[in-house]
């Protein structure tokens, strides 16, 4: 083909899989398993000019593959010049008469954004404190605490809001097994996790329990970090931005006694017109 061309395959069915993540794609198909086939299976082939016809106006671009959860950082790999690239893409999609929007969690922030690494920001949110009972050195693998360990959960998963991770004045630590009696602590630790540095830190230092859900970091009430992630958002101009799972305070309320999340789900959009945010 002279012209330049771009698509991408998407599955018409739950049980078709497609060859290639959606987005920019290096192989266009998909397949469906043999225990799962039926008739019909198979996969949409999409360009900018197909979208109109399924009646389809906007594009979102979600979380995760083309930008970083929480500080927007956009790939290397897809946009090597970062914002202006999504602009640039942007524009394409206007001049076809599509808005796009940015979809992403309303709260909750990716290990590797600069509000995690390689300094955790003091407002990232907390589930419970714990206090060091000794000086700990840089290649101690056990963390003590004075207060009891017992009850500490090493479950974690995507819907699961726990952590094994802790935080010691700027370095996060990766703990396998809290003691389950007297003396109490953290041991089989991984010092330094995260990028963030392994150092010295003195007794009666608070130990921290990180917040994670969704294998992601939270920010914490005072606002100071929906704050500077509001900046970014105004450095990236969308004409909407999709919220997922909005609480007002803490996505994490929406979760049950056993910390799995609810069935119950909200999402808000926000779109933008004339420099001016319409719900």
């Amino acid at each position: 083909m002279k012209d330049d061309f771009a698509a991408c395959a998407m599955s018409r069915k739950l049980n078709t899989v497609t060859l290639d993540f959606p987005g920019k794609s290096k192989l266009l198909g998909g397949k469906c398993f043999s225990a799962l086939s039926y008739e019909g299976a198979g996969v949409y082939l999409l360009g900018i000019a197909h979208l109109s016809r399924f009646g389809i106006d906007q594009v979102d671009f979600h979380q995760g593959t083309p930008f970083r959860q929480g500080d927007f950082h956009f790939s290397e790999t897809a946009y090597p010049n970062g914002i202006a690239d999504f602009r640039k893409t942007s524009e394409v999609f206007h001049r076809h008469g599509f808005s796009t929007g940015l979809h992403t969690y309303a709260e909750f922030l990716s290990s590797q954004s600069k509000y995690v690494t390689p300094v955790p920001h003091k407002d990232l949110d907390v589930m419970q404190t714990f206090t060091l009972s000794t000086d700990l050195g840089v290649d101690d693998q056990s963390v003590p605490v004075d207060e009891s360990t017992a009850d500490v959960s090493v479950v974690t998963g995507f819907f699961v809001r726990n952590s094994t991770v802790v935080r010691i004045d700027d370095e996060l630590i990766l703990f396998e097994s809290p003691s389950r009696s007297a003396p109490y602590g953290f041991a089989s630790c991984r010092r330094g996790a995260y990028g963030t540095k392994a150092s010295t830190h003195v007794k009666g230092a608070p130990v921290e329990q990180m917040t994670q859900m969704f294998h992601l970091f939270a920010p914490g009430g005072r606002a100071v970090v929906y704050d500077a992630i509001g900046n970014e958002v105004g450095e990236l101009r969308p004409d909407v931005l999709s919220f997922d799972l909005p609480s007002g305070d803490m996505t994490l309320k929406f979760s049950d006694a056993s910390g799995s999340i609810s069935p119950a789900s909200v999402r808000i959009t926000l779109c933008v017109k004339d420099d001016k945010l319409l719900r």
